[in-house]
């Protein structure tokens, strides 16, 4: 895609970029490519990955592994944030996001967070505090100008946790399993 429109702003995201860092040990079954939704779509990326449209700020500095934009660990954190679908299971504990944290820079996530929007990074402070990374989840509470009203999951599901500081309401049961 790539080699026909170099303009064309994708990234790789969620499970299958994690795979390709090392920080998940198997591959999903359809990997998650996030687009700019400005610049239209693409039947030929649509037909073989899950495509997600987004704004250009939520993949903008995501950098490249082999001359495509790849999420690292600051970025995959945003990309359970934005899209859990495309995370694969996060209420199993043992997902591959409490690994990430071992690698990830605070501050480097703070950054990721300030281009996401408050609502996303009041997402993030949530998943990074339930996966044990208290010093990420604090970082990123402290950059939130106030108690974000946002949930993670799907809008129809039943509420598991609610983080009255946070301001997220958790519909998925976020490291729970």
């Amino acid at each position: 895609m790539r080699s026909h429109r170099p303009d064309f702003r994708l990234a790789l995201v969620g499970t299958g970029a994690a795979f390709l860092r090392g920080l998940a040990e198997r591959a999903p079954d359809r990997y998650a490519v996030a687009i700019d939704r400005s610049q239209g779509g693409s039947v030929a990326l649509a037909a073989t990955y899950d495509l997600v449209k987004t704004t250009g700020p939520r993949i903008a500095g995501i950098p490249d592994l082999s001359g495509v934009p790849v999420s690292d660990p600051a970025h995959l954190l945003a990309d359970a944030a934005l899209w859990p679908s495309a995370c694969g299971d996060l209420r199993d504990a043992d997902h591959w996001l409490r690994g990430v944290f071992e690698v990830a820079d605070a501050q480097e996530v703070v950054a990721v967070a300030g281009r996401v929007g408050h609502a996303a990074a009041a997402r993030m402070a949530y998943v990074a505090g339930h996966f044990g990374a208290s010093d990420v989840a604090a970082a990123l509470a402290e950059t939130l100008p106030g108690r974000a009203r946002t949930r993670i999951g799907p809008a129809g599901a039943a509420v598991v946790v609610r983080d009255a500081i946070l301001g997220v309401d958790d519909r998925l049961g976020v490291a729970t399993r």
